[in-house]
């Protein structure tokens, strides 16, 4: 898809395609949210078995789930943003 671009700006600028930050979900789920994608890969909450809870509000095993999801997702999330980064560090 992008090349065509990469093709056109190859001679006028140094082209890495080893430093793509790819869009997870994550992103969004924490937009306006204080934690980080480092954050949520370290919470050890078992997100899981308070969504599976039939004792707790519908609002808690719903906001449990997306707990989940996010916590599944960081660790692949923050392998891209590392790799993106010690590339541009060595």
């Amino acid at each position: 898809m992008f090349e065509p671009l990469i093709q056109a700006v190859r001679e006028m600028a140094t082209i890495d395609t080893s430093l793509v930050l790819y869009q997870f979900e994550i992103y969004n789920a924490l937009k306006g949210d204080t934690s980080t994608v480092t954050d949520i890969s370290r919470d050890e909450t078992d997100w899981k078995s308070i969504a599976r809870d039939t004792s707790a509000s519908q609002s808690m095993r719903i906001e449990a789930l997306h707990h989940n999801r996010n916590q599944k997702a960081a660790p692949t999330a923050l392998r891209n943003l590392d790799a993106v980064f010690d590339t541009l560090v060595a």
